[in-house]
This record gives C-alpha cells, structure tokens and sequence, in this order.
C-alpha cells in the first residue's frame, strides 16, 4: 500500500493546494497520528482490563450473554458492558460486539497466560504440522513426519483441553494436578522448541 501511496505521490503535485507542505509530508504525520491513536488505543485497552480483572473475582471474560442477568457478577457485568457499548455507540464504533470479544480475549490471557501460552504452542504446532504434512505429501510420509517436539505440543494440547472441558470435581478432581502439570509440560516443550 505504502509503494502505491509513493508512486502517486510522485505523479502528483509535490504541495497540496492550501498548504506548503508536500503530500508524502502530509502522509507521514496523518500515519505518525493513527500509529500514535493505536498505541493509546492499545494502552487504554489494557488498562480497562486489568480493571475488570481486579474488580471481578470470576472469570468475567466467560459469562456468556444469556447469563449476564442471572448472578450477581453477571448483573455487574451486563452494567459494566451497557455502559461500554453506549459509549462506544456514541463515538459511531462500528461494531461493540467485536471489541467487547477482544477485551474479553485479552482479559483471559492476562488472566490465565499459561492458556495463552498453550494457544500459542497450538498454533506454532498446527503450522508446523501443516508444513511437515505440506513436505511429506510429495513423498507419501504424510504427517507422520511431526518432530518430537511437534506431536507433543500436540498430544498435550490436546489433552489440556479435553481436562478442561470436564467437570473437574467429584470423580475427576484428581485431573486438576494431572492438568496443570500438562500446561507445565507444554511450557517446557513451547520453550524449548523457542530455543531450538
């Protein structure tokens, strides 16, 4: 976009009409202004969540919208979250759901790193297996080509997310310890795989 941006910039008059200024001048302080707008935007984000994070005990960021009425946190909640979507509605955002899904999603990783850190040992481990599989399939190995380090990060995945799906009380409660030593493992493996 920015050799786009160049390239009629040099077809066209070096000075916009009304100003003394050149157009790539102009350009860069209109980009400097937005870039600067997001870092706030970023910062001001991160700031109303850790907010949200200290005020809420439960995990806020998982109430589903059918239940904001139902608890007590979710009553606060439903406020907190009326409360935003007016302001945002207000300065013409044009879509609160989507930004509260991002608040939501950078609350949880703050909240819970290690689940962030699983995601992205996933993700790293899905594209590696995609590649693997993209190499092998000329040759017929298929995925079974996954390093060691891929298929754990994989296999542990995996598992952490079915334990978490249980209901980790009662006959299943003994997987609590047997999970968070799964999320350990997968952070030495994402590490390791980092180092390496």
């Amino acid at each position: 976009m920015s050799k786009i941006i160049n390239n009629a910039a040099d077809q066209m008059s070096p000075v916009v009409p009304g100003s003394n200024r050149g157009l790539v001048d102009l350009r860069n302080d209109l980009l400097n202004t937005m870039g600067e707008a997001a870092a706030m935007v970023d910062l001001s984000i991160g700031d109303y969540v850790t907010g949200l994070n200290l005020a809420f005990v439960c995990d806020w960021f998982d109430i589903k919208h059918a239940d904001l009425g139902k608890t007590p946190e979710g009553k606060t909640l439903r406020t907190e979250k009326t409360a935003l979507f007016d302001a945002l509605k207000a300065r013409n955002h044009s879509n609160p759901s989507t930004f509260w899904s991002r608040l939501c999603d950078k609350a949880r990783d703050a909240r819970h790193p290690e689940l962030a850190l699983a995601a992205a040992a996933a993700a790293a481990a899905a594209a590696a297996a995609a590649a693997t599989t993209e190499e092998g399939a000329s040759n017929g190995a298929g995925s079974r080509n996954r390093t060691p380090l891929v298929r754990n990060g994989e296999e542990i995945t995996a598992l952490i997310k079915f334990n978490e799906n249980l209901d980790l009380e009662g006959e299943f409660a003994s997987l609590k310890e047997v999970t968070k030593l799964l999320k350990e493992a997968l952070s030495l493996i994402y590490s390791a795989k980092i180092t390496n």
